[in-house]
């Protein structure tokens, strides 16, 4: 009763109940009242954008970048819950591998395009509109799914939510790089890309421990996964709009008849930066070499090392958890006290040193043999330098070319789900033709060797454009 007493305003109208006195219903109105009760404040101070001084970050602001970090780790608990109970739900619905392999790759098939479309949905509508009516859409189509699971529905499903969300996904980016304080920006951004892996470990566990100990379905998990988008749906709604807008985005400001060429003038503007696209280059590869791994990391330990499913699932949780959780708040870290994702030439520095660690640290798993320690020293190293440029490579990919913010976050989004779609296809078929641990490490290493290049010769362009500024000054 102390808990619930906490649920917010709508919950206690009259005639409206909570669905239950249960933990979870407290929880998710704790969460719900923490978030919503001063979301709604004069919208004024949805144009506080911090400059460079380190003054107090305004209430509605600070709220809605919490909610951002809340809705990003419930979206993503959903790929951890699905991956660990993969083999409860190749069970249930009578799957193929191929069926599988579908399933496993059906988010992609609506995260792909939805970069692409954000570029036209945020240039005719609202953020505040789209991304409500996503988060909603979403908690439908889970709940669905978990009322009536089946292969179609829940390929359906994912697809549909992965569209969906990759609105959020654009947005959310764009949002910080504006209304981030000055000193905070590049910490603030890492915590999403934080905060995305920490759900996805989550679920990997949550679901894991269900499926160990059968004390939950892979329905009901979809079915809280459901709720607690629903949740997120209440949650950003109660925003003001413009705390959610960014200011220069609305849909009003697209004077028609101004641009004539079928190719969006900020999509030339990408085109032309070489710094925009040697960083979409890295953050592809970083992408893909990541998404790579968490393909094939179970199989391969499994292939070399002989253990069990269990020892195995908790050997790439704490790898996923220490890896890139560590080396994304450390890369952030580092970063914002050399000046932030904003110091080009020192934040493509970080990204190519780090990318040249990541690299030698792949290239030691094969020679690691049998040793377990090795093998997951390297790993660890691979993974926490890989991923200790993160906040530095979304960062600058948005902020790079200022008259093309939403275009930015959108191209690099779809472009890097698409590598991450990719590379472990083409990576599956090495491993049909030369084995799996060979075929594993091959691919591995030649992501990472793509990655190091595009990293440097990011770095190139960074330091020549500074060169030319000063020129020019």
């Amino acid at each position: 009763d102390e808990l619930l007493a906490f649920r917010p305003s709508y919950l206690k109208q009259d005639g409206v109940k909570p669905c239950g006195r249960s933990c979870s219903a407290a929880a998710l109105g704790i969460l719900t009242a923490g978030i919503v009760r001063r979301a709604r404040r004069p919208r004024g101070m949805a144009a506080a954008k911090s400059k460079g001084d380190s003054q107090p970050v305004p209430t509605p602001i600070g709220r809605y970048y919490m909610f951002i970090l809340l809705s990003t780790a419930v979206r993503s608990f959903e790929a951890g819950v699905v991956a660990s109970m993969m083999p409860a739900i190749r069970t249930g619905l009578h799957l193929t591998y191929t069926s599988q392999g579908n399933v496993a790759g059906s988010p992609d098939y609506g995260i792909v395009p939805s970069g692409l479309l954000a570029m036209a949905v945020f240039r005719r509508f609202s953020a505040f509109s789209a991304l409500t009516t996503g988060y909603f859409i979403i908690a439908g189509v889970s709940i669905f799914c978990a009322s009536r699971p089946s292969l179609p529905t829940l390929i359906a499903a994912r697809a549909l939510g992965g569209l969906c969300w990759g609105l959020a996904a654009v947005h959310y980016p764009t949002w910080v790089n504006r209304y981030g304080p000055a000193d905070k920006r590049t910490l603030w951004m890492a915590g999403i890309n934080a905060m995305l892996l920490t759900g996805i470990v989550s679920g990997y566990v949550v679901g894991g421990l269900s499926r160990a100990t059968g004390a939950a379905s892979w329905e009901f998990l979809y079915l809280m996964e459901g709720l607690l988008m629903l949740g997120c749906g209440i949650c950003g709604s109660r925003f003001a709009s413009d705390v959610v807008q960014e200011a220069e985005e609305a849909a009003a400001e697209v004077a028609p008849g101004h641009d004539t060429s079928f190719v969006p003038k900020e999509l030339r503007a990408l085109g032309r930066s070489g710094l925009f696209l040697c960083t979409l280059a890295a953050g592809c590869f970083q992408s893909g070499s990541v998404g790579f791994m968490l393909y094939f990391i179970t199989q391969a330990l499994g292939a070399i090392f002989h253990w069990s499913a269990q020892t195995i699932s908790i050997v790439v949780s704490i790898v996923i958890t220490v890896g890139p959780i560590g080396g994304i708040i450390l890369g952030a870290n580092y970063l914002n006290s050399v000046g932030g994702y904003r110091n080009y030439r020192r934040a493509n520095a970080m990204t190519a040193v780090c990318a040249i660690l990541s690299l030698l640290s792949g290239c030691c798993l094969p020679l690691a043999g049998s040793s377990p320690v090795i093998y997951g020293a390297a790993n660890l190293g691979l993974l926490l330098f890989g991923a200790a440029p993160t906040a530095a490579i979304n960062g600058i990919a948005v902020s790079c070319v200022p008259e093309a913010k939403h275009f930015a976050s959108a191209t690099q989004f779809a472009a890097q789900n698409l590598a991450k779609l990719l590379i472990p296809l083409l990576g599956g078929a090495v491993i049909d033709r030369i084995g799996l641990v060979r075929g594993y490490h091959t691919v591995t290493i030649g992501a990472l060797i793509f990655y190091a290049m595009a990293a440097c010769t990011a770095y190139l362009q960074a330091a020549r454009q500074d060169d030319e500024d000063a020129d020019e000054e």
